[in-house]
């Protein structure tokens, strides 16, 4: 997940390592994307830069599920992250039933079972808000693709002198 798209709360999903390649969760609290909602903290430009290094496994298909209190306590995992799209396709169940969100809670336990963080990719900031509050750490609230196009839609817009549109660089 890029960070222009995350929201990243880091009590947990800091490793508790001291090595100078990861930061304590006290060090790392805070450090998120500077498109943040209200309440949740973000780093000046200088501390953007800083590079956070953490590693995550990806829990994607029936075997990590079924693995996955067993993968949470891997030395060097710092984050359990899951794609629910694809989760869905390699269990071969539809998005969003009874099974699937079995396999996404109990990614979760076992993240916060070991002291991991949990990461769950999402595609737009009301579900990401929902995952925050079950207890994920991080959670991205739109895909890459879907900002483009309504980033391009928008300037499209505004090429033809639309007066609705909200034209302008982020950056």
């Amino acid at each position: 997940m890029s960070s222009t798209n995350t929201l990243f709360r880091a009590t947990r999903a800091a490793s508790s390592n001291s090595a100078s390649t990861h930061l304590s969760a006290a060090e790392a609290t805070g450090r998120c994307s500077p498109h943040t909602r209200s309440g949740y903290r973000t780093g000046t430009t200088q501390e953007m830069r800083t590079p956070i290094s953490w590693s995550s496994c990806r829990i994607e298909s029936r075997e990590g599920i079924e693995n996955v209190e067993e993968i949470a306590y891997v030395e060097g995992v710092d984050v359990l992250f899951i794609g629910p799209f694809d989760l869905c396709k390699f269990m071969n169940v539809p998005f969003g039933s009874e099974e699937h969100e079995a396999a996404i809670q109990r990614v979760l336990q076992a993240a916060m079972t070991a002291g991991k963080g949990a990461a769950i990719f999402r595609s737009d900031g009301e579900t990401a808000n929902k995952r925050l509050g079950q207890g994920f750490d991080m959670a991205s609230t739109c895909t890459d693709a879907a900002a483009v196009i309504a980033q391009f839609r928008r300037e499209y817009q505004a090429a033809r002198g639309s007066t609705t549109s909200k034209s302008g660089s982020v950056y």
